[in-house]
């Protein structure tokens, strides 16, 4: 846990994590969007 927060803390240096779990629903949020944009470069026509 300690490392997801470092990593989000990083990502979002103005956040505000007052629990962990806070940190790891953020993770969850970076994690689905970066997901998201790499499916839709993906699809993309050649």
């Amino acid at each position: 846990k300690s490392q997801v927060s470092l990593m989000v803390r990083r990502l979002l240096p103005s956040a505000t994590l007052k629990r962990a779990d806070a940190a790891d629903a953020l993770a969850v949020a970076i994690c689905h969007a970066h997901h998201r944009a790499s499916l839709n470069i993906w699809k993309k026509p050649a």
